[in-house]
């Protein structure tokens, strides 16, 4: 690592001194030089970052296999000695070693971009470039070694104190924190393992012959592990740094909420690394997966292909005489071209020509559909769909469920094709067309595709850190809430002016999903389970709890909606959702208005929650066009 330090530090200087000599006039052209210079300084990174790379893992295997890490009872022997790794050992400037070396590799990079250099320039590095890309990956890879011993590490850090403080429940959060870590830890390594080696390896990387490429299925399997993986563990970390940022005070400065802000950035760093992974192997780059779904398919039944028609041919090698200058060339009798082979009649109804039509351009199958449990993403990949952007569109946090659920459905229709232009295309073929059984199971592919889709549209509205009004709408319209309680008074000491005029509505959701529970748990994780809303209500007037549904809307001060946790929030929450990655992020309230509030009053307090038992009941809440508006917050 030393020869890597002096081999980057040697070259940048090199590179300054060759660009001040250039504004001199002192050269004419340094262009082999300076590609000699930035050659000589790529390598030196990718040296370096190979040395932490190998050397990361093989402490981590120490530490796993020699102190027993993957026993409860002795991990935190290991997570000490990690930490004195990282904070005091040779790893301790490893982050910063690492972010600087991924720099030099970036700028290589972007020379080799058109206009990124002089092409003079640009020919010396461009045999480098494949080399260089691979570092870039082994760099992300190092990056991702280093992150997932700093969770651990920050994470018992974070139990010791929280312990100390008798903090019990989040204590108990960090435990669901390692237990992330560990969830199909062996599934997860040789899935990354397999797209590790897929993204560095390049023609000439050191004499290694290629490694086996996977069909789209596998790649998709191993894609779809990686990102339940990194969702579980985002999931879990987010609710437990804002349990702990609920209850710290507003200025807190303590260990514990230091500690607190190291774990929130660290899953916020893993998160990315294991993002860049997935971009980094292309579902698109193998061949296309074989139908699995056990029956022949769609070309089975499509109409037979024409066989090609001979081109007529060029003249032959004897032809070929040179014509002498002056001399008009001989003519020869031109050969006739042979017959093409005439097209078989198409015998197909138009309802068969419809169905074939549809069977061929959008070709998915219910058995693919089932290994993958709907997962949308993995099943693009399997069919060779480019779906980065709907990707990148779920892990924006800050984008509305419905909105990304909306568009997951616009591209499964413009992918596998739309459910009503099937059923249509099933309805004209006689029932004892072939073609029936491949439209059936596209509609139960598309079904269960369907079913995911609002599956995930449900938990994402649940989850949603600062709900809004439209994620109460959705889950209403889906179903999805188990309970409205009737509304209750909320009592204030200190304020006397609003003494009781603040009400309260506790709104319960329906259970997560199980869809990434392991399957030999009795039950889900209650600390996963979904959050209760709550709906604040502030009125103009003091009136009862059980008189409320009869004001007019314009009688309230506000009506907005919060979590539980959101109720005294301040600077320290918002540095939190900082560090998990939402940079705008602010203490708000989502103002409700009158109709979602006329449905909640309609539901209220009836037992389990049902959207159409409460069909047509909008209650006397009204909004009048000259009225006042609720607003504010409290």
């Amino acid at each position: 690592m030393n020869l890597a330090r002096t081999g980057v530090k040697h070259a940048e200087a090199g590179l300054r001194a060759l660009a001040l000599l250039s504004e001199q006039g002192c050269l004419t052209n340094d262009d082999a030089l300076r590609g000699e210079l930035f050659n000589h300084r790529a390598e030196a990174a990718m040296a370096g970052i190979q040395a932490y790379h190998r050397m990361l893992n093989e402490e981590w295997d120490a530490h796993a296999q020699g102190r027993g890490v993957h026993s409860d009872a002795s991990a935190p022997a290991a997570c000490d000695g990690i930490r004195e790794l990282l904070t005091r050992g040779q790893f301790q400037d490893a982050k910063l070693e690492l972010k600087r070396y991924r720099a030099v590799l970036d700028t290589f990079v972007e020379h080799c971009k058109p206009g990124g250099a002089p092409h003079p320039l640009q020919a010396r590095l461009e045999s480098n470039l494949p080399a260089v890309m691979a570092g870039r990956v082994r760099c992300r890879s190092a990056m991702q070694s280093v992150n997932v011993l700093r969770i651990a590490s920050c994470a018992y850090s974070l139990s010791r104190l929280a312990l100390a403080m008798g903090l019990l429940d989040l204590t108990a959060r960090v435990g669901a924190l390692l237990a992330a870590l560990r969830h199909r830890r062996d599934e997860v390594a040789v899935a990354v393992h397999t797209l590790d080696a897929l993204a560095m390896w390049h023609p000439g990387a050191e004499g290694e012959a290629p490694p086996d490429r996977p069909t789209r299925p596998q790649l998709a399997a191993c894609k779809g592990l990686v990102r339940a993986f990194r969702d579980r563990l985002d999931r879990i970390g987010t609710h437990l740094c804002m349990d702990a940022a609920a209850r710290i005070e507003m200025n807190d400065a303590t260990d514990l909420w230091k500690a607190m802000l190291d774990v929130a950035q660290v899953i916020a760093d893993y998160r990315a690394n294991l993002d860049e992974l997935c971009e980094s192997v292309r579902g698109a780059d193998f061949e296309p997966a074989t139908p699995s779904s056990g029956e022949d398919g769609p070309g089975s039944a499509s109409e037979p292909q024409p066989v090609a028609t001979m081109p007529v041919p060029a003249a032959t090698i004897e032809d070929r005489h040179p014509v002498e200058h002056g001399k008009q060339p001989v003519a020869r009798p031109a050969r006739a071209a042979p017959a093409p082979v005439p097209r078989p009649p198409d015998s197909r109804t138009p309802a068969q020509r419809e169905a074939d039509d549809l069977l061929r351009r959008g070709q998915v199958d219910a058995a693919t559909v089932s290994q993958f449990r709907g997962d949308v993403v993995a099943i693009a990949d399997a069919f060779g769909k480019d779906a980065s952007d709907l990707e990148r569109l779920m892990n924006d946090r800050e984008r509305s469920a419905a909105v990304t659920a909306t568009a997951m459905r616009t591209s499964v229709e413009d992918w596998f094709g739309k459910r009503e232009r099937l059923e249509k295309a099933q309805r004209g073929l006689s029932a004892e067309d072939p073609r029936i059984g491949l439209l059936t199971d596209r509609l139960r592919a598309l079904d269960m595709i369907g079913r995911y889709v609002d599956v995930w549209e449900a938990d994402a509205s649940k989850r949603a850190l600062v709900p809004k009004a439209k994620h109460l709408e959705r889950l209403l319209a889906m179903n999805e809430v188990e309970q409205v309680d009737a509304p209750v008074r909320l009592r204030s000491g200190r304020d006397k002016r609003n003494r009781d005029r603040v009400f309260e509505i506790r709104i319960q959701p329906k259970p997560l999903s199980d869809r990434d529970q392991d399957k030999d748990e009795d039950k889900a994780d209650d600390r996963d389970r979904a959050r209760p809303m709550f709906v604040h209500l502030h009125t103009s007037r003091r009136i009862g709890a059980d008189a409320l549904h009869t004001l007019d809307y314009r009688d309230f001060d506000a009506v907005h909606l919060k979590l539980d946790a959101q109720k005294n929030l301040g600077r320290n929450w918002e540095e939190v959702m900082r560090a998990l990655g939402y940079p705008d992020m602010k203490v708000e309230r989502s103002k409700v208005g009158s109709e979602l509030l006329s449905r909640l009053f309609a539901l209220a307090g009836r037992g389990a929650a049902s959207t159409s038992a409460a069909a047509g009941r909008a209650g006397r809440i009204e909004a009048s066009p000259g009225g006042r508006r609720p607003g504010g917050g409290s």
